[in-house]
């Protein structure tokens, strides 16, 4: 009887350090961007769902390091798009806040919840708020994202703009909420605005803050 629990337990043994062999390749895969390794690990067993202790996937891993062509295919080979960590964070939720345009691009192409929320409320759009990633920030409000929720802090998109002192990202939300009217107005005078015709002030018009702000805002990725 002893020898039987013994032999299972070294079949258990060999069944798990097999099955681990293609898992590690396929996170040394992702995490290298090395498309083909992560081909070989799933053709040798890797589950592209298997989440590591913070229940972090593949794909999660892939659109933290910005790798797309890899992102595309782990969700080819069903990869779970709004699988999350243990605090509720998704892969869309980790490309938006690195500042991972394409990876974010390809996440909501593929069907991703752009208002999906972590454990504390916070979506995608607030941590791109806060690192300051205009053209994420941007792409989310077309895709559907919600400007005015709130995290369970009280947090909006708008709020984490203004604290991180993103002023370009704070001026696109800012637009994005205004009444349709009011966009109208603003664009009927940004039209007869001299400086958008560069009718004599074009050297102040390219000292503007813009510019500096948007710079300021990728100076940390």
């Amino acid at each position: 009887m002893r020898k039987i629990h013994v032999l299972a337990s070294v079949i258990i043994l060999i069944a798990v350090s097999l099955f681990a062999g293609p898992q590690e390749e396929l996170m040394r895969g992702v995490e290298k961007g090395d498309e083909n390794e992560a081909r070989k690990a799933l053709l040798a067993g890797a589950d592209v769902n298997v989440a590591d202790s913070r229940g972090e996937t593949a794909l999660m891993r892939a659109a933290e390091k910005g790798h797309a062509t890899l992102v595309e295919y782990l969700i080819a080979h069903d990869a779970r798009i709004d699988a999350k960590r243990k605090n509720g964070v998704t892969a869309l939720m980790i490309a938006a806040e690195r500042g991972k345009l394409d990876a974010v691009k390809i996440l909501a192409k593929a069907g991703a919840d752009v208002n999906a929320t972590s454990h504390d409320g916070t979506t995608a759009l607030i941590w791109a708020s806060m690192r300051g990633h205009v053209e994420i920030v941007k792409f989310l409000l077309e895709k559907g994202a919600d400007a005015r929720h709130a995290n369970t802090k009280g947090i909006t998109a708008l709020k984490a703009a203004q604290l991180h002192r993103r002023d370009a990202v704070a001026r696109v939300l800012l637009d994005a909420m205004s009444p349709p009217e009011e966009k109208k107005s603003k664009k009927e005078k940004r039209r007869d605005d001299p400086a958008e015709k560069g009718e004599g002030i074009t050297e102040k018009k390219n000292l503007t803050d813009d510019d500096n702000d948007i710079d300021e805002s990728n100076e940390e990725h």
